[in-house]
Parts: structure tokens; sequence; C-alpha cells
């Protein structure tokens, strides 16, 4: 009861009032661990259990590697199956799948496939899993050969199996394969947000964005993964406007982007790009306008433009020159525009840049405008030093 309800330390001082523990008592208190994801203490527990002589079954072990798979402990995990063949443990359907879904999630696809051959009756959740570990391994082959083998022709997919099918399909990029799950899937009712925004994804993958739209438009509440695979699809073929105005619908429905829409639009095109990162660095949000600048393979005046002038507007004076003498370094030349901007950020920088900013407009050969002139003014008020000292 305790375990259930989250009360972890009332539980353990249960647990350590029994004298006489045995392996339900033991195994209760393991899977009261797994219930409140504390991983490790279970991993301690098995070890204190074994400390007092007392042998853990099938569903003890069970537990123990269900917590070595979300700690990605697969050495453990390798330790625990040990255990389980030295002590002659039986391996029932619980037991078993626990193994396959470790050793497929830590990325060990060849011993899990070991474990799924040694199954007597392969079901639903254990032939997913290996079609799951083979997909997420960059098996996509091996996946659909699993999926389309006769042998399991009788199993029928969920939502699950479906989407890790549509994935390996777009890993091939075998748009006649993606299609055929498609029309499975809808055969079989499997409609649900995951099938559909993967169906969404897949497509996009392998350039049939209006196939990817179709499927876009007709889901009715769309997430962040709804929106992102859309955005990437129009982003890999190219259609930068698209995907900016896709960008644009994302932000006016109230859908928060995350570094995956940022990779999905800087991939597309430099425009692109220079617009989102112009946008977030006039938003005042440097920190994402330097994960698209950052990601962007292709960069030009404008686009390390717009960046200083983020870091500018930011009263970022050192961030600014800096970028300044990178872009120096990839034989681009600032625009005027761009030392107006760090010149006016120097009134909340107290100055202290303001030299650095006039020995480099002199390297470059710029001139001062009327309106340096007046920044420089400014800046000399707020620092109370002679207007005279700042004048050229």
């Amino acid at each position: 009861m305790y375990a259930k309800c989250g009360e972890v330390g009332s539980y353990c001082e249960v647990f350590d009032e029994i004298l006489d523990r045995n392996v339900v008592s033991w195994t209760s208190m393991i899977v009261g661990y797994v219930q409140n994801d504390c991983q490790e203490e279970r991993l301690v527990l098995f070890n204190r259990m074994r400390k007092g002589l007392v042998e853990g079954n099938e569903y003890t072990i069970g537990s123990l590697v269900t917590a070595c798979t979300k700690l990605r402990a697969l050495h453990q995990g390798k330790w625990v199956h040990g255990y389980v063949i030295k002590n002659s443990i039986e391996f029932n359907s619980f037991l078993v799948t626990a193994l396959l879904d470790m050793y497929v999630k830590c990325g060990d696809v060849r011993d899990g496939r070991s474990i799924f051959g040694e199954l007597s009756v392969i079901d639903l959740v254990s032939w997913t899993a290996m079609i799951v570990g083979y997909t997420q391994c960059g098996h996509p082959s091996e996946a659909l050969k699993l999926f389309m083998d006769e042998e399991w022709v009788d199993i029928l997919l969920n939502s699950v199996t479906t989407s890790s099918v549509l994935s390996a399909c777009g890993q091939l990029g075998n748009l006649d394969l993606v299609r055929l799950v498609h029309d499975l899937g809808i055969k079989l009712g499997l409609g649900d947000p995951i099938v559909r925004n993967t169906l969404t994804d897949m497509y996009a993958k392998c350039h049939a964005v209006r196939d990817a739209r179709y499927i876009f438009e007709a889901v009715m509440v769309k997430d962040v993964i709804t929106w992102n695979s859309i955005i990437s699809g129009y982003s890999q073929v190219g259609s930068a406007y698209e995907a900016l105005e896709l960008f644009h619908q994302m932000r006016l429905d109230s859908i928060s982007p995350d570094a995956v829409t940022l990779g999905g639009l800087k991939s597309s095109s430099v425009y692109v790009g220079t617009a989102l990162l112009n946008f977030y660095a006039k938003c005042g949000d440097v920190k994402s306008a330097c994960i698209v600048f950052d990601g962007m393979v292709e960069k030009n005046s404008i686009t390390w433009s717009a960046m200083i002038g983020g870091y500018g507007m930011q009263g970022d004076g050192s961030g600014a020159l800096a970028l300044i003498s990178d872009m120096l370094k990839e034989n681009l030349e600032p625009y005027e525009v761009i030392f107006t901007t760090i010149l006016s950020a120097c009134s909340q920088w107290g100055g202290l840049e303001v030299n650095q900013v006039r020995e480099l407009m002199r390297q470059r050969g710029l001139r001062k405008s009327p309106r340096h002139s007046q920044v420089e003014m400014d800046i000399s008020e707020d620092i109370s030093l002679p207007k005279v000292a700042l004048l050229w």
C-alpha cells in the first residue's frame, strides 16, 4: 500500500521491522522501488537479500532486470542474466520479456535476438520489443524482415509496432513500404497520435510532403512532435518558405518549439536560418539564437551580422566582439550597421568596449556616421567622461 502511494520512507520502515524476511517480502520491497523509480536502491537491496541467504525468484530477478534497463546498465544486466542461469531460476514470460527489453534498449540486439529465439511462445510484447530494438539500433532491414516473417503472421500489431515498422521504412527511404504499412494500420483501426505523428515524419523523410501534409492536417490535436515532423519534412525538400510559414503558425497556436524544431528549420536554407535567428535575437532569446546559429552549415555576412546584433541588443559587448573576431577569421566583412548596434549597446556596457569597436572600425576602413557620433556622446554622458575624449 505504501509503495503504491509513493511513501518510500514508510514502506522502508515497515520492511525493516520484519524479522523473518522471505523471498516474498524481499520481492515486494524490490517491486516497491520499481514503482517509485528507485533503480539504484533496488540493486543495493538485492545485494542485501543475497547476504541474507535468500534466493530470488523469477519475479525478483525480472524487477532487477527492469532496473538495469532504466539505468541503461548493460553490464549489470548481463550479470543478473548470468545469476539466473547459475541458480537455475525458471525463465517465465515475465523474466524473459524483461531480459529481451533490457538487451534491446541497451543496444545489444544480438543478445536480444538470442533471447527472442529461445522463447517458446512469441507474443505481441516480445515481437514488438525485438522490432523496436532493431529499429532504434539502426537495423531497419532486420526489423522489416522480422515484421514480415510468416511465422508471426497471426500476431496483430499495435500502435507501437506500427510506429516502429514505419520508422524502419523511413530509415530505408522506402515510400512504397510506408504506404503499405499505412494501409494496414487503417484496416486495423490504428489512428492514434503516435501512429499519425510517425506517418507524418516518415512520409516527410521519404520526401512525400504532400502525403505528410495530408496526415498532418488530419491530426486534430497537434503537439510539438507533430509540428516538428512536418516542418522538418518541408526543410528536407528545400521548401524554406513553407517551413518558416509552418513555424509561424506553430507559434500562433501557442506550441513552444524545441531543439528539434530549430534543427529542422536551420537545415532548410540560409534564408530560413537567418530569419529564425533574427527572430530570436530581436525577442531577446540569445540562447535559442545561438542554437540556430551554431547549427547552420552555411553562414553568410547577414547571418553573422544578425547574431552579432543579437548580442549587441542584449548588452553583451564581449560576446559581440568575440563573434566579430570569428567572423573576420572567416574572411567575411561585418556590415556598418552592426557597429552602430554595438555602439548603441555601449551605453548599457558602461563604455568599456567602445575603444575596441572604434579600433575595429578604423581597421576596416569604416568612417564614422553622424549616428555613431551621437551614440558616443550618449555613452560619454553615461560614464561621466568629457565628450571630447571620445571624438575623433
